[in-house]
């Protein structure tokens, strides 16, 4: 028995002042203009009707940062295909569907994704931060069962004053930066010993151990660091 393709098109204009709910979403091919609701919510409106994929029709022919769905919560629990196309595509289909009469149109998408023997990922941090350290230690017996085919890029959020750039950076002394504001990080301790200074510089120590070392030894290094700040 073949299973029954059920396709929905959404478009992100703004027009409507509600979400709509399953039930307008019965028919093989449905066309909704409220985007009050958020892109994620139409999908699964449309997954629990029975739709197999969901097609948003962008308001612009660029699909930029701006334009693009984000993710509202509800992204990890759709379990259908849900892609954007422009406004010109999507006109087209739409055209395409009032001019079939009934007829039967045939879509058909691929998603083609490049087979990597390695993958690549990034994680951000401070060397401040104790929940960085914390999920460093507990990912890292995953890290190791995956072996060769993943690789760690530590990238680390250092800060530069802007208070300090007005000025040129001409030799302005800041306790929670370097090199005249150029790289800072925040006070971890308020109070305490500790100085923005020494975040920046211990950032700086952890990332030439990363590039010049082993991964492995970078890994060893955050391992000990992470018994400290338990």
């Amino acid at each position: 028995r073949r299973e029954r393709l059920y396709v929905f098109f959404f478009s992100s204009r703004r027009r409507h002042t509600r979400c709509s709910g399953v039930s307008w979403a019965r028919r093989c091919v449905q066309e909704t203009e409220d985007n009050v609701c958020g892109h994620e919510t139409k999908a699964r409106y449309a997954e629990v009707a029975g739709a197999k994929i969901a097609i948003i029709i962008s308001n612009s022919d660029v699909l930029d940062q701006e334009n693009i769905a984000h993710d509202n919560g509800m992204g990890q629990n759709i379990g259908i295909a849900t892609i954007m196309i422009s406004k010109t595509l999507g006109t087209e289909f739409k055209n395409a569907l009032k001019q079939s009469q009934g007829q039967k149109i045939i879509l058909s998408i691929r998603f083609e994704m490049n087979q990597a023997n390695e993958v690549n990922y990034t994680f951000w941090m401070s060397s401040s931060t104790m929940e960085s350290y914390a999920f460093l230690r507990e990912f890292y017996r995953y890290h190791q069962r995956l072996g060769d085919k993943v690789k760690i890029q530590p990238k680390y959020v250092i800060w530069y004053s802007a208070r300090c750039q007005k000025e040129n950076f001409q030799n302005v002394e800041q306790p929670n930066c370097v090199s005249s504001g150029r790289y800072c990080a925040p006070d971890p301790d308020d109070s305490g010993p500790a100085t923005g200074r020494e975040v920046v510089l211990e950032d700086l120590r952890q990332i030439c151990l990363f590039k010049t070392q082993p991964e492995n030894k970078w890994w060893e290094y955050i391992q000990k660091l992470s018994l400290i700040h338990i």
